[in-house]
This record gives structure tokens, C-alpha cells and sequence, in this order.
């Protein structure tokens, strides 16, 4: 089963609300000036100083905030269908396909990357004071062809690779399927997953420059958070359903804290929150995988 992630480009109309999926616009006179200096931990915050045009607030993120209200009461929402399977108690190994890596990233900082997400789910990492184990590991397996499978023994794998995914999709993840068998009178079982990572995005990885301060004023200065996309799709793999159908974040809307988990079904660009996991990603986590 596959299941993709959206980038969402825009701004806020600060009269409705609405988030319009398009570019960042010019600044109108008056507007503020994002807090931005090249540091991807950087704040962001959604601002109007009264002499902008009201339809052209900036909208970018204040991480704070939107860790807090990631923090937030949130229900499990495990995605459970008849051709999927949850495998506590097993090692994940993934492995990389590197041919259609952007030459805008280099192949030690995918990996570096890759590496990270997974570790940040193994343990559980969030800002919400929130501990617990998962029972399920992840280990790097090398460089592959992605077609390449095991094909003796028992054998959990994820493949992870870049793509030219359609229209704004940014990622995709997913169950491949699993099939059990007996070899000699042994049994086995054989799962595979996937994580495909889109060719042509605007990567941001951790501790590269983030976004430029006039990256509003022009879309190819927007990046996307790997980390943040990865952790998603891994999550996918695991059988963990989107947050909400429409998960991109109002400014202030802190009554809607399923969108601001790492499994919202949308990611703005020049964020890096969804490095952390939210209260309802680690109940969903725990729900299908936790020791107790």
C-alpha cells in the first residue's frame, strides 16, 4: 500500500484563514521580515505588522508553538487493512538506492539523514517529556538496487530510494506486502516496505543551511525537511495512518493538534518540528508497538 505526503507552498489570508497552495509572494509594503539566518532550527512565526495588505501576512512557523500543540491530547491512529501486518519484536534492516539522489544533496547527507529518522523513531524522540520502548529495531543493511530483495530466511526490509514522484508529493511510503512460507520445515516469513523520497524537491537536511531570509519571495529558495518527510514515511511502513486528512497547520490554531504531528498528511516548506514526534504519532507507535 502506498501513501504519500504533500509540500504545501503559500500564505495565509489572514481574514480567512485559508492556506492557498501556491508560492510565497512578493512582501507587500510594510510586512515583516522573516527570522531566518541560514540556522534550520530557527524560529518562525506567522506576522503582520498593520501596515501590511492583511491578505499578505507571512505565514512561516513558530516551532514552539507548534511543539506544544504537537504535545497535545491526539488519539492512536494505527492504519490496520486486511493486507497489512504489524511485526513487533523483529529488526527492520533498510537499505539505500542511490541512482536517482538530486545531485543538490550529497550521499553522506541522505544517509546521515535516513540514519536519524529512524533513530528518532526507535527512541521514541519527542519534546513532550513522553518515555517509553518500542519493540521493533531498524538497522542499516548498505547500498542497494532497490528491486534486489531476500529472497532466503526470514527477512523485514525496507527500501529507500528518490523518485520522480507526481505533483507535489514530496514522499511516499508503504507496505510492499509480506508472504510466509516453509523451507524444509522451517517457517519464514518475508516483509518489505518502502520509502521514496521525490528527485526534484528542495531538500533541507539537518545541519545544512535552512531557508534564506527572502525565501518567501522566491519558490526555488524553499526547501523541504528530509528528516521530517522520512520519519512519515517510515512510520507508513509501520502501518501508521495520516493524522487527519487536511493536516496542514492555521497560524494560532491550537485547537487542531493532530496537525501539527509528525503524521500529518501535509508538510509545509522551511519547518523542521516534525523532526520530534507528537503525543498522538507516540500513541499510535506505542498502540502497535510498545513493550507494555
Amino acid at each position: 500500500m502506498n501513501v504519500s505526503r504533500k509540500k504545501i507552498l503559500g500564505t495565509i489570508a489572514a481574514t480567512t484563514g485559508i492556506l492557498a497552495a501556491v508560492a510565497y509572494p512578493a512582501h507587500a509594503e510594510g510586512d515583516s521580515k522573516a527570522k531566518q539566518d541560514g540556522d534550520p532550527s530557527a524560529t518562525y512565526i506567522w506576522e503582520n505588522d498593520g501596515g501590511a495588505d492583511p491578505d499578505k501576512a507571512d505565514f512561516y512557523w513558530d516551532n514552539d508553538l507548534a511543539e506544544a500543540v504537537a504535545c497535545e491530547e491526539v488519539e492512536a491512529n494505527p492504519l490496520l487493512e486486511a493486507d497489512n501486518r504489524v511485526f513487533p519484536g523483529v529488526t527492520w534492516t533498510w537499505y539505500y538506492d542511490d541512482s536517482e539522489r538530486p545531485e543538490s544533496v550529497s550521499m553522506d547527507s541522505v544517509l546521515s539523514t535516513l540514519t536519524a529518522s529512524f533513530k528518532a523513531i526507535h527512541d521514541l524522540r519527542n519534546n513532550c517529556g513522553i518515555t517509553g520502548d518500542l519493540n521493533l529495531d531498524f538497522k542499516y543493511g548498505g547500498e542497494r538496487d532497490h528491486e534486489q530483495f531476500t529472497s532466503e530466511g526470514t527477512a523485514y526490509e525496507i527500501n529507500v530510494s528518490f523518485a520522480d514522484l507526481a505533483g507535489s508529493t514530496v514522499g511516499n511510503g508503504g507496505s510492499d506486502g509480506a508472504n510466509w512460507g516453509e523451507d524444509n520445515d522451517v517457517p519464514y516469513v518475508r516483509a518489505r516496505g518502502h520509502v521514496k523520497l521525490d528527485s526534484d524537491t528542495n531538500w533541507m537536511t539537518p545541519g545544512a543551511a535552512g531557508c534564506p531570509e527572502n525565501f518567501r519571495e522566491d519558490g526555488d529558495l524553499q526547501k523541504t525537511d528530509m528528516q521530517s518527510t522520512v520519519m512519515h514515511e517510515i512510520m507508513h511502513v509501520l502501518n501508521v495512518d495520516h493524522a487527519e486528512e487536511d493536516g496542514t497547520p492555521m497560524p494560532d490554531d491550537t485547537d487542531n493538534p493532530k496537525a501539527y504531528q509528525t503524521m500529518a498528511s501535509a508538510t509545509a516548506t522551511c519547518t523542521v518540528f516534525e523532526r520530534t514526534l507528537g503525543r498522538g504519532d507516540i500513541a499510535t507507535l506505542v498502540d502497535l508497538y510498545g513493550t507494555d
